[in-house]
């Protein structure tokens, strides 16, 4: 009897355990059911589609397509992976606003902003994989624009200069000016025709950009090169040694003239006409002058620094020298020193070389 009674109990107690295990295992597969039910309702909210997207657009940034056909970025001087960088760094700010003006019951527009700017238009659509006879709401297109992000980058070069960005070299479509005239050689356009012009390349870019140049010649030129003094400066060696010599011996007579040193300004006049072209304003400004000079207490006046700018030809035999230098006059009173910088024109006749304008500024 208590042997029917055991059997009876440990029938009672498998009985038992496979009933709870049956209830465990319905309820678990009730719950999956539910919660898959559940996410798919959920997937049917346009809401659950537009912040997924925006989580994903903060951690992943935009896909390679969606990179691949953004509007006002360069394609050609930054690469895909330069693109998506700097935007992704952007869009990690992000946020989805709806715009009730470009949304309709089937079709929900949410704009993209961050730091104040609206930098695209994103589509939501009810057109997901269906699940449990329910569609989910999922982003359809995509319409960016990061224009209000790009630094604009303009750079005025000689015609023969080669500009580079991230490695890139800027071809004729991005020229957007030519024939600009330097601004040093202003006073020169008129006379002399064939003076040399800048162009000017410009270019939008997204994020950081690394620009170089080369000159004429395939040379890189350094940032602190990129000068109206540097581009001009274009005599070889030789010439520029001469130009230079030319020029200080020039000036030293002619500041000796102006400072009447010793009362000996018909002694400088005498060697300055020997340097200028005959016939020249410059030489009846001279001869001009001569009569009003007087009395004098300058004992000496010199060029106590100096540096030659700029040496360059304006046509065949005919030269152009940027000058800066500074005096010390001594007189009655103690020594003054003075800074000036000159332009000076001259021409080959023979074997020397004459002034034919000079100009201070």
């Amino acid at each position: 009897m208590a042997e029917n009674t055991t059997n009876r109990s440990s029938r009672f107690g498998t009985g038992l355990v496979i009933y709870v295990l049956i209830f465990l295992i319905l309820s678990a597969a009730g719950l999956i059911f539910f919660y898959d039910w559940l996410a798919a309702y959920e997937a049917t909210r346009p809401i659950y589609a537009v912040e997924a997207y925006e989580a994903q657009l903060r951690s992943a940034g935009l896909g390679a397509e969606t990179v691949a056909r953004l509007r006002a970025v360069d394609h050609e001087v930054q690469s895909d992976a330069e693109i998506k960088a700097s935007a992704d760094a952007i869009l990690r700010e992000a946020t989805l606003i709806k715009s009730s003006a470009q949304s309709t019951g089937d079709r929900q527009a949410y704009q993209v902003r961050a730091g104040g700017n609206v930098l695209g238009t994103v589509y939501f659509e009810a057109k997901g994989e269906k699940k449990f006879n329910l569609r989910a709401w999922i982003s359809t297109e995509e319409d960016y624009d990061f224009s209000a992000y790009l630094e604009p980058l303009s750079f005025s070069v000689p015609e023969d200069y080669t500009v580079f960005v991230n490695g890139h070299p800027l071809g004729g479509g991005y020229i957007t000016e030519q024939d600009i005239r330097y601004q040093t050689l202003s006073d020169y356009y008129d006379e002399y025709r064939s003076l040399p012009t800048m162009v000017t390349y410009s270019v939008g870019i997204l994020g950081n950009a690394d620009v170089s140049m080369t000159d004429g010649s395939g040379s890189p030129v350094s940032p602190e090169d990129r000068t109206e003094m540097h581009f001009l400066d274009t005599a070889d060696s030789g010439t520029r040694s001469r130009l230079s010599d030319f020029a200080r011996e020039f000036v030293s007579d002619y500041v000796q003239f102006t400072a009447d040193v010793g009362g000996s300004h018909y002694v400088y006049y005498s060697q300055l006409q020997q340097m200028i072209r005959p016939g020249s304003p410059l030489l009846d400004r001279m001869a001009q002058s001569l009569g009003s000079f007087g009395y004098t207490t300058t004992r000496s006046c010199k060029i106590i620094e100096d540096r030659v700018n700029i040496c360059m030809s304006f046509s065949r035999g005919v030269y152009f020298v940027d000058y800066s230098y500074t005096t010390e006059t001594v007189g009655s009173a103690e020594a003054v020193k003075d800074s000036r910088n000159v332009r000076l024109v001259m021409e080959e006749e023979g074997d020397r070389l004459l002034v034919t304008d000079m100009t201070y500024y």
